[in-house]
């Protein structure tokens, strides 16, 4: 594609001057995204690039260079990744900057959704108008290369609640997108771990089942369906034991704000201490509670929950050498064991209630 308003000749000298230029930004000059795009092609070997505040609320059909591998249009009016259809023609893009748009939805009308190429790794949505997580879960088609994403300062993550009608934080909210995005190894600029992706996802199962269990009967499957990878999580983890009871605490009521928590010395399991605690009271807070208990320094002590649920995961090395072979195990259950899952409370502002699932739980209390 080039520029109508050249010559020939003259486009050939721009891509000889311009042959070097790796890096251009275009801001702040409103040029219709046609005039952008054909100038883009004037560089042949762009591969960074910037068009933020223009006022682009959607993108004609005109392309960029192919040869882009980072893109920014922060800054801009866009409501809906549909707006950016052009853009899943490029075929080397590596990064992706939406940055402080009003991006609200997957597609504004129609059921096909824009798919980029497998090379987009890298996507930031921050500070935009994301309210659902339906969007959320549409990324993994959307981005199908995906796994780095900055999606903070977001309606979704301001008002969240737990099914039983805790409310959750910013943080809760980042740990159930990393759970309902199985491919992401950062997320808002901090890498992702194995003991993280674990703890999320095992967290993101068990509010499933709370709110199936919360729910009438003859919701289950409607809920279920709400949530596209609660079959692999199931595979993954077990299928949680939902269990439904008449005489079940009124979610609203003041017993369901109180955690029963037994804190135990790993050193000596006798030594044991009960306590109840509002949900609301921080990990420091609690870390202080148990450290007062048993006489302990509160930033000496680790604190475990031990949740009861079992996990698949997967033997040492060692282990592995060690089994026979011949065994009738298929290769899914070579090196893997069951262990129970535990949940290290991390000391911080975050409230005990968003870490310990239901009213009871038993807290293993370790000194560093």
């Amino acid at each position: 594609m080039c520029n109508t308003s050249l010559t020939e000749t003259e486009r050939e000298q721009c891509l000889g001057a311009f042959a070097k230029i790796k890096s251009l930004k275009l801001e702040n000059n409103l040029l219709p995204w046609e005039d952008i795009a054909r100038i883009t092609q004037l560089f042949p070997t762009l591969s960074i690039f910037s068009a933020s505040s223009n006022l682009y609320s959607t993108l004609t059909s005109h392309t960029l260079n192919p040869a882009i591998t980072d893109l920014t249009l922060e800054d801009n009016l866009i409501t809906s990744l549909s707006d950016l259809e052009s853009l899943t023609k490029l075929p080397n893009l590596q990064r992706l900057i939406l940055k402080s748009n009003k991006i609200s939805e997957v597609t504004t009308s129609g059921p096909s959704i824009p798919v980029f190429a497998h090379t987009l790794r890298e996507v930031d949505l921050s500070f935009n108008e994301i309210s659902t997580w339906s969007f959320i879960e549409s990324l993994a088609h959307v981005f199908p290369g995906l796994k780095s994403l900055r999606v903070s300062h977001n309606p979704l993550y301001e008002s969240l609640q737990a099914p039983d009608g805790r409310a959750l934080t910013a943080d809760d909210g980042y740990m159930l997108t990393l759970a309902r995005l199985g491919n992401l190894t950062t997320l808002n600029h901090s890498p992702i771990n194995a003991k993280e992706r674990l703890n999320a996802e095992s967290y993101y199962l068990s509010l499933i089942a709370r709110e199936v269990q919360f729910a009438p009967e003859n919701l289950r499957d409607q809920i279920l369906n709400k949530h596209p990878r609660y079959k692999w999580l199931c595979e993954e983890y077990g299928e949680p034991d939902i269990q439904r009871s008449h005489n079940a605490v009124n979610p609203n009521s003041l017993a369901a704000r109180l955690l029963r928590i037994r804190f135990y010395l790993a050193t000596s399991k006798s030594d044991s201490y009960e306590a109840q605690i509002p949900m609301s009271f921080t990990a420091y807070t609690v870390q202080g509670i148990a450290g007062k208990h048993f006489g302990i320094k509160p930033w000496k002590c680790k604190l475990i929950w031990e949740t009861g649920d079992w996990i698949s995961a997967r033997k040492a090395t060692a282990d592995i050498v060690d089994e026979d072979w011949d065994s009738d195990d298929s290769d899914e259950e070579i090196g893997m064991e069951r262990i129970l899952r535990e949940v290290e409370i991390v000391p911080g502002t975050r409230s005990i209630g968003t870490w310990i699932d239901g009213t009871e739980a038993t807290v293993r209390v370790e000194v560093d």
